[in-house]
């Protein structure tokens, strides 16, 4: 489970994510304590799926299978295949993920940053259903 200042910016940022959260037991989240340089604590919600939930306070971390329901759903794909596929084809795809290079008169494609699958899958989510790419502080709508 990423649990990066990086992701969590992610996410934090992904406003429809968070807004559409509703918490189930087991749902990773992570708030600071108290003062806003405080360090990010992260946690899992109980078997239960309770704590008091203010907006703002509590940033919702969602796993990589929350994500792959979330645009699977979305596209009306049931089958992890074909989920796997539109991802593949995304990936190579997307300026987010992929630079083309030339050496040696070879053209070669290579992951542009060291990214977690959550980061990945993030970045998937939110480009295939809200229209939008990270530019590496916020989510901007893609063009």
């Amino acid at each position: 489970m990423d649990t990066s200042e990086q992701y969590i910016k992610m996410c934090e940022m992904a406003e429809e994510i968070q807004e559409e959260w509703e918490p189930k037991p087991f749902d990773n989240f992570c708030y600071r304590h108290r003062r806003e340089d405080a360090p990010w604590w992260w946690s899992e919600l109980d078997r239960f799926g309770e704590f008091n939930k203010k907006r703002g306070s509590h940033i919702f971390l969602p796993r990589q299978n929350q994500l792959q329901e979330m645009v699977g759903k979305e596209k009306e794909i049931f089958q992890i295949w074909d989920l796997i596929r539109e991802f593949n084809f995304w990936m190579n795809q997307s300026d987010f993920c992929v630079e083309t290079i030339i050496i040696n008169k070879k053209v070669i494609k290579r992951a542009k940053y060291d990214l977690t699958m959550e980061q990945l899958w993030l970045a998937f989510v939110m480009s295939q259903k809200h229209g939008k790419r990270w530019d590496g502080e916020k989510w901007i709508k893609e063009e």
